[in-house]
Formats: structure tokens, sequence, C-alpha cells
């Protein structure tokens, strides 16, 4: 499988998790559409500990697929990647409500091997998350399986 291939499976994991939170109603494409928000550089060029923060839709990283409902109100402000003496992947990625409102939302975290190639690993269910008007916190995980060098993450509105 080719590196462009590895990528696009890839995002197609990632967007078949916004479909799948998103329930099986027909799609109003006014807004329920996945964007996909890139970060750079690529998580195999970081170093340990090192922080990056989000850039604009030029990047061509798409770590990040948040769904067309919190665009407006859902920021990725940076994310750290970090390994663990173990040698597992740590993540830490720093998200803000943007609005003056609380803002509920679900999250899912893939993993992905140095090829790019999705792990299939632990659970698929959404966890839930909620932020205050203008609160910003972190989302932090660490990978369930050592062979993990990268990850995606998908946000999908929430039920309150």
């Amino acid at each position: 499988m080719g590196q462009s291939s590895k990528k696009g499976a890839r995002l197609a994991v990632m967007a078949g998790w916004i479909l799948l939170a998103g329930g099986c109603s027909t799609p109003d494409p006014r807004t329920d559409q996945a964007t996909t928000v890139p970060l750079q550089p690529q998580a195999q060029q970081l170093q340990t500990g090192q922080q990056q923060s989000a850039a604009g839709p030029t990047s061509s990283d798409k770590r990040f697929i948040i769904a067309a409902q919190l665009l407006s109100v859902l920021h990725v402000a940076s994310v750290r990647l970090s390994n663990a003496q173990e040698g597992y992947l740590r993540i830490q990625v720093v998200v803000q409500n943007m609005s003056d409102t609380p803002q509920h939302f679900k999250y899912h975290i893939d993993w992905f091997d140095q090829d790019g190639a999705p792990l299939v690993l632990g659970t698929a269910d959404f966890t839930p998350w909620m932020l205050m008007p203008h609160e910003v916190s972190i989302i932090a995980a660490t990978s369930p399986a050592l062979t993990a060098a990268d990850f995606g993450i998908a946000f999908a509105p929430s039920i309150k």
C-alpha cells in the first residue's frame, strides 16, 4: 500500500467516525459536512515534548476532523506529543470553546502506526466532553500500543 493510499485510508477512517457519530438521518449539506482542520508538521517529525499550534488550511497534516456544527465554536489551539518512559505515545490536545454558551461535544481518537496504517485497538466509542463559555481544556490520552506513532481525533456534536 503506497503512502498516498495510507493517507487516504486514514482520512476515510476519521471521516467514518464523524458520519457514525452523526447518526443515520439524511444529512443537510449546509450543516452536516465534516471538515478537516489541518496542522503542521507531521507527528513523525516532532521531537519528544515538542508542541505545535493549529495552522491554516494550507497544511498537509489532517489530524483533526471537526463536524461542521462545531467549526465556529470549537478551536484546537495546540497539540503536544511525547513518549512515555515505557515508549507509549502520549498526546495532549488543547481545545477551546470560542462561544458565549456551554458546548457539548464528543470525540474519538484513532491511533496509527509509523506507516500511517490504522491500529485496531480499544473501543470505538466516542467520549463525551463539555466546555463552558470560552473555556480552554486539555484532552489527554496515551496510546494503547507501543506501535502507535501518530493519531487522529474526530469531534462531533453531542446531545446535552
